[in-house]
């Protein structure tokens, strides 16, 4: 009857186990501390995914212009100057020209 009295009595008789507590915190902020990083690498991969199809993926019109305009200067040929003759010639064939001359000039 004694125990009953003791059981029911409406609080804790022992004391918290202290090694047991730490064990437990330190777990849950492991967890937390591990998935705060996890959550980050996430963002910032995702961050990186969003520039890259926003800024560095998509080429621009005025891109696409300058390049053909490019293109048809180093690849066409063209009078640039009719009383002196000056000629512009594609770039390959310019360097194949430098070329034969440097080696007949040995």
């Amino acid at each position: 009857m004694n125990d009953n009295i003791e059981h029911n009595s409406g609080y804790e008789k022992r004391d918290v186990n202290i090694k047991n507590m730490i064990i437990v915190g330190l777990s849950i902020v492991a967890f937390i501390v591990i998935s705060l990083i996890f959550i980050n690498e996430i963002f910032l991969m995702e961050k990186e995914q969003i520039i890259y199809e926003t800024v560095l993926q998509p080429e621009s019109i005025t891109l696409q212009e300058l390049r053909i305009k490019e293109n048809n200067i180093l690849e066409n040929y063209k009078l640039l100057n009719d009383t002196t003759s000056v000629y512009q010639i594609p770039i390959e064939r310019a360097m194949e020209l430098i070329v034969e001359e440097s080696a007949n000039s040995k």
